[in-house]
C-alpha cells in the first residue's frame, strides 16, 4: 500500500490497468508513477489521474479511457491513437497526442472553480471522423482538436455558473483533419468550442487563454477556433500566436469566430471558403461585446467564397478594435462586384494606426471590393499602399454609416478604375465620408494631394519624409508605428 507521496517507478513493457488497482481506485493519497524517459512503458485501459497523482514519461494507448480528473497531472506522456477522447479536467504538461481517430483529442469537461492548463503539448496527425460530441437540446455536433465543454446527448445540464479557464501555453496543434460527418447534419469541424449549448442556459462566461502557441495546416470546416458570440458568451485572449496554413472547407466557417482579445499574433497562408480569417461578431442579447486585435500580422491568408468578406478580417461589432496591425498580401476572391474587402470587411468597428501593403489580386478579385470594404464603423491614422483590386484598391465606402479620416493612400493598382479617384474609393459620390486624408488625387477640400509621402516604399519603409506637409498635420497623437506626434 502507497503512503501519501509514494512513487511508482515503471520498467519498459506493457501494462494492462485493468489489472492494476492503483489506476482504478480512488486511494484518497497522491503518488508519482514515472516510467522510462523513453515512453517505453505502454498503459491500456481505464485510467484516472485523481487530485494529488502525476503520471509521467509513459505512453497510454487510446482504447480505453483517460480521465484525468480536478488536480491530476500528466507529464511526458504519450497518447496515440483509438477514438477515446481524454477526459480533462486538471493539468497536462509536455504531452503528444497523435493518431486519435474519435470526436475529439481533448474533451475539457466542465467542473466549478478548476483551472484547466495545457503546457507545451503537442496535437498532431489526428483525423476527427468518429462519432459526433452531441450537444444537448440542439441539433448541432462538435469534433475538432479540442473540444470545451460537458457534452452529453442524453443530459441537459444547468452549466450556467460553471465556467472553465483553459490555459493554453506553448502547445502545438500541427496537421490534423477535422471530417465532417456524412451521417449527421452539417457539423462544427472545430478547434475549440467555448462553452455549452443548454436548452437553458447557454451562456457561461469561459476563457480561453492561449500563449506562445502554433496552429498549422490543420483542416476542418470551421478551421480553428469558434467562440460562438450569440451562444456562450467566451472569449479567447491569444498572445504571441502564430496560425499559418489551417483550412477550412465547405461552407467555411472562419479560423476565429467571436469574441477574441488577439495580441502580437501572426496569421499566414490561412484560407477559409467564406467570411473573414478571423470575424469579430457582438451582438449578444442586443450588446456589443468588446474584441480587441493589436501588433498583429496578416500576410497571404484569403476568403474564397463567392461573396466572402475580408480577406483577413470582417468586423460585426461595434466596439471591435483593430490597431497597429499590418496586412499584406491578403485577398477576397470574391466575383460579388457588390461585396467584399481584400484585407478588411466591416459592418461596424473601429480600425486605427494599421498598414495595408500590397493586398488583392486582381485576376481574383476583379470587381470593386477594396482593400477594406466598408457599410459601417471607422477606419483611422491608416496607410494604405500599392494595393491592388479590378477597380478600387482603396476603401469600398457603401454606407453614409462609415468614416475615414487621417489616413495615406498611394500606389493604388486598378487596371479597370473609372477614374484616379476611383482607384482610391469604388463610389465617388461618397468623398464626404472621407476627411484629412492624403491622395496623389484630390478627395475633397478636408484632404492634401501630394505624391509619394514614405521615405522608401519599394523597401518596405513607409515612414514619412523629412519635410512631408502630412507630418503632424493629422488628428492623431500616434502614428501606425506608434511613434507620438508633436
Amino acid at each position: 500500500r502507497l503512503a501519501d507521496g509514494g512513487r511508482i517507478v515503471l520498467a519498459p513493457g506493457d501494462y494492462d490497468l485493468t489489472q492494476e488497482s492503483v489506476a482504478t481506485t480512488d486511494c484518497g493519497i497522491g503518488f508519482t508513477l514515472t516510467g522510462p524517459d523513453d515512453r517505453s512503458a505502454n498503459l491500456r485501459g481505464d485510467l484516472k489521474v485523481r487530485k494529488g497523482q502525476v503520471w509521467a514519461s509513459v505512453t497510454y494507448i487510446a482504447e480505453s479511457q483517460l480521465s484525468i480528473l480536478p488536480n491530476g497531472v500528466v507529464s511526458n506522456m504519450t497518447i496515440r491513437g483509438g477514438a477515446k477522447p481524454v477526459q480533462f479536467q486538471g493539468r497536462m504538461l509536455g504531452c503528444l497526442l497523435t493518431g486519435m481517430t474519435g470526436p475529439t483529442a481533448i474533451l475539457a469537461m466542465h467542473e466549478q472553480g478548476v483551472q484547466y492548463e495545457l503546457r507545451d503539448t503537442v496535437i498532431t496527425n489526428c483525423r476527427f471522423s468518429a462519432d459526433c460530441i452531441a450537444q444537448p437540446g440542439r441539433a448541432e455536433y462538435a469534433r475538432g482538436p479540442i473540444v470545451l465543454g460537458d457534452y452529453d446527448a442524453c443530459s441537459d445540464h444547468d452549466i450556467g455558473k460553471k465556467k472553465i479557464a483553459l490555459s493554453l501555453v506553448g502547445c502545438s496543434v500541427i496537421d490534423n483533419v477535422t471530417e465532417t460527418p456524412a451521417s449527421l447534419p452539417p457539423g462544427y469541424t472545430l478547434f475549440l468550442i467555448g462553452g455549452v449549448f443548454t436548452t437553458t442556459v447557454p451562456y457561461n462566461g469561459s476563457v480561453v487563454a492561449a500563449s506562445r502557441c502554433r496552429f498549422v495546416n490543420n483542416v476542418g470546416r470551421s478551421g480553428v477556433a469558434r467562440l460562438d458570440g450569440y451562444q456562450m458568451n467566451t472569449t479567447l485572449h491569444a498572445t504571441n500566436c502564430l496560425f499559418v496554413a489551417n483550412r477550412s472547407s465547405e461552407d467555411g466557417q472562419p479560423l476565429i469566430w467571436g469574441w477574441a482579445n488577439l495580441v502580437n499574433c501572426t496569421f499566414s497562408s490561412n484560407e477559409v471558403n467564406g467570411t473573414g480569417i478571423v470575424l469579430a461578431k457582438g451582438a449578444l442579447m442586443g450588446e456589443d461585446k468588446t474584441c480587441r486585435i493589436k501588433n498583429c500580422v496578416f500576410s497571404g491568408n484569403s476568403t474564397l467564397a463567392w461573396a466572402g468578406q475580408g480577406g483577413a478580417i470582417y468586423l460585426n461589432s461595434a466596439a471591435a478594435l483593430v490597431t497597429h496591425c499590418v496586412f499584406t498580401g491578403n485577398c477576397s476572391a470574391n466575383t460579388d462586384v457588390n461585396n467584399g474587402g481584400n484585407a478588411i470587411g466591416m459592418e461596424s468597428g473601429n480600425v486605427r494606426n494599421c498598414l495595408f501593403v500590397g493586398n488583392g489580386d486582381r485576376s481574383r478579385s476583379p470587381g470593386k471590393c477594396g482593400t477594406v470594404y466598408m457599410t459601417g464603423g471607422t477606419i483611422e491614422n491608416c496607410t494604405f499602399a500599392n494595393n491592388e483590386d479590378g477597380k478600387c484598391a482603396g476603401v469600398s465606402v457603401n454606407s453614409a454609416n462609415a468614416t475615414v479620416r487621417n489616413c495615406v493612400f498611394y500606389g493604388a493598382n486598378c487596371p479597370n478604375a473609372a477614374s484616379e479617384l476611383g482607384k482610391i474609393m469604388n463610389d465617388t459620390t461618397k468623398a464626404a465620408r472621407f476627411s484629412n486624408c492624403c491622395a496623389p488625387v484630390e478627395i475633397n477640400s478636408t484632404c492634401i494631394v501630394a505624391a509619394e509621402p514614405f521615405v522608401d516604399a519599394a523597401h518596405g519603409d513607409y515612414r514619412l519624409q523629412r519635410g512631408s506637409p502630412l507630418i503632424d498635420a493629422g488628428g492623431s497623437r500616434q502614428d501606425w508605428m506608434g511613434n507620438g506626434r508633436k
